[in-house]
């Protein structure tokens, strides 16, 4: 399980919820496409589950990734 969390003082920072999924956003590299490689990378030997409390105090890049990471979600077969 992945586990992230909006905060009101950090609403102005993008993509804090890349930052607390990766640890650092890599350089170089967009970070949302970052995430989603990671989540697609986990999700490859199983389900994933993404825990996000508060998301109504994430940043808007980050509720842009987080967009991005569920509406792929509804693409997956269901899970067996």
């Amino acid at each position: 399980m992945l586990r992230a969390a909006g905060e009101e003082v950090r609403r102005n920072d993008p993509f804090v919820l890349v930052e607390q999924i990766l640890g650092t956003v890599p350089g170089g590299q967009d970070p949302g496409d970052a995430a989603f490689d990671f989540v697609d990378e986990l999700s490859s030997s199983g389900p994933v589950v993404l825990g996000v409390d508060d998301a109504h105090q994430l940043d808007g890049a980050s509720l842009t990734v987080l967009r991005r990471l569920v509406w792929a979600s509804r693409n997956l077969p269901p899970a067996g």
